[in-house]
């Protein structure tokens, strides 16, 4: 069989991103241990070893990082250096909670595979309020990008060529192509759907590549002054690696959002080193 595995992002200077890309990877493995996972980043030597164990791979920015950016502008980097036949990339504030073997075998049938859906915390799959509002008023498509399948082929090859300039020159990307709702900042979802727009991508509907987006925008909710982090409105249970929010269990993948949800508690469940 063709080797398949996860790969994630983060820099190998900011504690916050190394800790929660190590909590993702422990997380895998406990769900998924006959996969493995790579971890790329701009100096893998300064990566601590309490972190770099959690990975089966460490694997530097072939091309170097770009400074004083988001680390995910880096993300076209990931097709020349990932170790792995199949690859699923994850944003690396995500959990994995169960066995995913359906989706990959759901997923191997395509060379490029983006969710055209999400869960939010109830198991429905809701409209955002806000978060596709640049995508619509500009008729980019509307993929969800935190997580994403691709192969080694031609096919997925020629988009991360596409991806590269446009991640590298976001700027110019904004300033020539978005005429109205434009943001203000890198906004990586965006940008990956103005690439496969450019690419030619035809978008694939499909409910075999699901996963659960922690927020209060995907949720039908009476208050008008909710606080930005869904944390500091929703209880939330951790214990034995598993989830649940506002009583509710979470399954498979799990996008959190939220640097306040890690505390000492989270990681000592799943086993890291605080």
């Amino acid at each position: 069989m063709d080797k398949q595995g996860y790969i994630t992002l983060a820099r190998s200077t900011n504690n916050i991103d190394l800790t929660e890309a190590s909590l993702l990877a422990r997380s895998i493995k406990l769900a998924d241990p006959d996969r493995e996972v790579c971890l790329v980043t701009d100096q893998h030597d300064r990566v601590p070893d309490h972190i770099s164990n959690q990975f089966d791979y460490l694997v530097e920015l072939p091309f170097g990082i770009i400074e004083n950016e988001d680390i995910d502008i880096n993300l076209w980097q990931v097709y020349h250096c990932t170790p792995f036949h199949e690859t699923m990339w994850l944003r690396k504030q995500c959990l994995l909670l169960d066995n995913v073997d359906g989706m990959w075998d759901n997923c191997s049938n395509y060379d490029l595979l983006f969710p055209s859906k999400t869960l939010n915390f109830k198991g429905e799959s809701k409209d955002f309020l806000y978060y596709f509002r640049c995508h619509e008023k500009n008729n980019f498509s509307k993929n969800h990008t935190d997580i994403f399948y691709f192969k080694q082929s031609e096919y997925a090859s020629d988009f991360f060529k596409v991806l590269d300039p446009v991640l590298q020159d976001w700027r110019s990307v904004y300033v020539n192509l978005i005429k109205e709702n434009k943001p203000e900042y890198f906004n990586l979802n965006l940008l990956i759907n103005i690439a496969l727009k450019m690419f030619g991508h035809t978008d694939i509907h499909t409910d075999h590549f699901l996963y659960t987006f922690l927020s209060l925008e995907n949720v039908d909710l009476d208050d008008h002054d909710l606080p930005e982090d869904w944390t500091r409105y929703l209880s939330c249970w951790v214990k034995d690696q598993k989830v649940k929010v506002s009583n509710h269990r979470l399954t498979n993948f799990v996008f959190y959002n939220s640097e306040t949800f890690i505390d000492k508690e989270v990681l000592d469940d799943f086993g890291i080193s605080s």
